[in-house]
């Protein structure tokens, strides 16, 4: 087989997707992606596809030159090089739905760049998956049950999760991660203009990788030596709050960065060791202008974002541009725009404020999804449950309705309903023994079934054993029946020895995740993200400390986060014992210490945490008090891990507030991903590792002893 000759020089270089009817008559030149051929008699028909979108490509046998040869094994993703002229295409071939679709490239040169191993380890999906509920989703799974053959395809096509992190450069080629992409990439770009741009004015600073390690946080990733002594480490930063800190102090008055963050975690669906976050600080700010800044961003950066979704999305389907019907548009929009990004341009700042406590007693989490119902209330009336807590203070109860409709269509077996109460109650702290209870009532408006879920507390089981007809009444009385059918499940709680906000949160959040467990099984959750695909505000007043394992006060974010004004001087006259932190030496009781509300707010979006941030402490002795006298931090510890900190606060650092957004998480939830790996170019498996290229790996004896390691056989 002979080589094609060079390609002309006269031809005008384009990009796929950019070929349109103004270059008719045009000698080209494009490069790019063989996706597909087919043959029709004489006729050589080749789909190529570049980052722009995909162009038709015609050879023409009968018409070619002697001298000129089209290699026949052409395979999908075989990189080539092509010349021709571009032509129209006859009326009754052009494709309205193509970008491209009115025109077509006379083929006159080929040459093969480079040729792709057959077949590849993984599909290239050159399609967007369609959107839930539109009509592309319908025709697609209606074409999925005419006999189709079953595969093991995830939601983009590809084999497996596992082989698509493999192949991570096979999988980038898809439509899908194109897309993604481009749409994290323009999200970024629109918020650096914002926050750069008057009258923000922020300035980017980037702050070391190479940090300490600290005590305060979750598990950090720590990097050896050969500079320092044995046993010294650097700590990649979980997040750059101490140095945004010290650039307040030193006059950098609004400071923000794209930032590169690092926990040694286990991985999860919303998760990953390494992530990014758009981390902004401002000096003399309250609470409320960081949520004015955070609000003016985002609108900026997801309009962007939604551009460069419709812009790529066009490039592979668009609707007929020959006429102005709405119509179609709206449709194309419903079935290539993710609905949230759509959703974002509805959303009016202000943003809705929610407090922490409403949060927890109507949803029973601090991050809740409000888009469906089911919200908890106080259950009172029921005489069983009034008489306990009225003999104990330490009793606590409430629940949530299933409406009949949806409780009609939702009879899980005792087994189910085992495994559901399970995992609801699995992560219930030592100081309080909560106890589920499912309740049915009839088609006459009686309660038909009541079960207990898995190993109830002792104390509660009898509240609802050998019930008698008034005291049933009573019962579907106080849980608030509001139609024969309904169901409910309820949640109560003993505390005894435990401060009343314990208790309370322990029940809320079991019954939250309970909630939760019944929206996703009733479908309920589902149909509320249809019918509102965006649901953002912000959470406020969290509480500033709680509990830890051994009774121990802790911070609920981080150490640095500011009281309310009002709980001030109680935080001040704290004193936890320096022989044992779960007992105070002086002053308020630690159950008051709890009540300390923080200047602390979560950005929420869909049931999921964007973001959290605080006014920061700025009083060197404020912040040397919560580390020695509420934290119970000694006094070495504190100047080893935060002297330089406490230092540049006592230098006049002036107040100061700030915020971190969720990078990954923020784009997996605007594209309506199922994980954030699929908005990250390289990410991890969930185990931590990365498929593609064997990281972690194991390194010599030599080269540890280099840092004063060894390994344990």
């Amino acid at each position: 087989m002979r080589k094609t000759p060079r390609l002309l020089e006269q031809a005008r270089r384009v990009a796929c997707g950019e070929v349109d009817q103004a270059l008719v008559g045009t000698r080209v030149e494009a490069q790019g992606w063989v996706q597909t051929t087919r043959k029709y008699g004489q006729l050589l028909f080749i789909s190529l596809r570049d980052a722009k979108g995909s162009l038709q490509v015609v050879w023409n046998a009968a018409k070619a030159d002697a001298a000129q040869e089209i290699p026949q094994d052409l395979h999908e993703e075989t990189v080539v090089r092509i010349s021709g002229t571009v032509l129209a295409r006859d009326e009754v071939n052009v494709n309205e739905r193509m970008k491209t679709g009115h025109v077509e490239v006379a083929l006159e040169s080929l040459e093969v760049l480079n040729r792709p191993v057959v077949p590849t380890a993984i599909p290239v999906e050159r399609r967007l998956r369609p959107r839930p509920g539109t009509d592309r989703d319908n025709n697609n799974n209606n074409n999925n049950n005419k006999g189709a053959k079953k595969t093991s395809k995830t939601h983009s096509g590809l084999a497996s999760q596992a082989a698509r992190l493999r192949s991570r450069h096979l999988d980038l080629r898809g439509a899908e991660m194109q897309r993604n992409l481009r749409v994290r990439s323009a999200l970024l770009q629109g918020a650096r203009s914002a926050l750069t741009e008057d009258p923000l004015d922020f300035v980017e600073v980037e702050t070391p990788l190479l940090f300490k390690s600290t005590p305060e946080g979750a598990r950090e990733f720590l990097v050896p030596t050969r500079n320092g002594e044995p046993g010294t480490c650097y700590a990649l930063p979980q997040s750059p709050q101490q140095y945004k800190q010290l650039l307040m102090a030193g006059g950098i008055e609004r400071y923000f960065q794209v930032a590169r963050c690092f926990r040694d975690e286990d991985g999860r669906a919303d998760r990953q060791p390494e992530f990014t976050q758009l981390d902004l600080e401002m000096s003399f700010a309250t609470a409320g202008d960081i949520q004015g800044v955070i609000e003016t961003v985002l609108g900026r950066a997801v309009t962007g974002a939604r551009t460069q979704a419709e812009r790529f999305a066009r490039g592979i389907e668009t609707w007929p541009t020959s006429t102005n019907d709405k119509t179609h548009r709206t449709a194309w929009e419903a079935s290539y725009i993710p609905a949230p990004l759509r959703a974002f341009a509805e959303v009016q700042a202000p943003f809705a404020r929610m407090s922490f406590e409403e949060a927890m007693l109507l949803y029973g989490s601090d991050k809740p999804d409000t888009r469906y119902g089911m919200k908890m209330k106080a259950v009172k009336g029921f005489s069983r449950l009034d008489t306990a807590m009225a003999n104990s203070k330490h009793y606590s109860a409430r629940a949530f309705r299933i409406p009949a409709d949806v409780a009609s269509a939702w009879t899980p077996s005792r087994k189910v309903w085992e495994e559901l109460a399970a995992s609801a109650l699995s992560d219930v702290p030592r100081h309080a023994r909560v106890g589920l209870v499912m309740v049915r009532t009839s088609s006459s408006g009686n309660l038909e079934a009541l079960r207990l879920g898995p190993s109830p507390p002792t104390s509660i089981v009898p509240m609802f054993k050998a019930l008698n007809d008034d005291e049933k009444a009573e019962l579907v009385g106080a849980l608030g029946a509001r139609e024969p059918g309904d169901a409910f499940v309820m949640a109560v709680c003993e505390y005894e020895g435990a401060p009343h906000r314990v208790g309370r949160d322990a029940l809320c959040e079991a019954l939250g995740r309970a909630r939760v467990a019944v929206g996703e099984a009733t479908g309920e959750k589902a149909l509320a993200a249809r019918a509102r695909p965006l649901d953002i505000f912000w959470v406020e007043d969290f509480p500033m400390f709680e509990l830890g394992e051994n009774d121990e006060l802790r911070s609920t974010h981080h150490p640095f986060t500011m009281p309310r004004p009002e709980d001030i001087e109680v935080l001040r006259a704290f004193r936890c014992s320096d022989t044992d932190r779960s007992a105070n030496s002086c002053g308020p009781s630690q159950a008051e210490v709890l009540e300390i509300r923080a200047q602390h707010y979560d950005l929420v979006c869909n049931g999921a945490e964007l973001g959290g941030g605080s006014v920061r402490v700025h009083n060197a002795d404020l912040q040397r008090h919560i580390f020695r006298h509420v934290l119970g931090i000694s006094e070495e510890r504190i100047e080893a891990y935060f002297g330089h900190l406490l230092a540049a606060l006592a230098s006049g650092c002036p107040p100061h507030a700030g915020i971190a957004l969720g990078v990954d998480r923020l784009c997996a939830i605007l594209l309506e991903t199922p994980t954030i790996s699929d908005v990250i170019a390289f990410p991890k498996s969930v185990a931590g590792h990365e498929p593609l290229t064997g990281a972690p790996t194991r390194v010599p004896d030599e080269a540890l002893a280099e840092y004063h390691l060894f390994a344990r056989k």
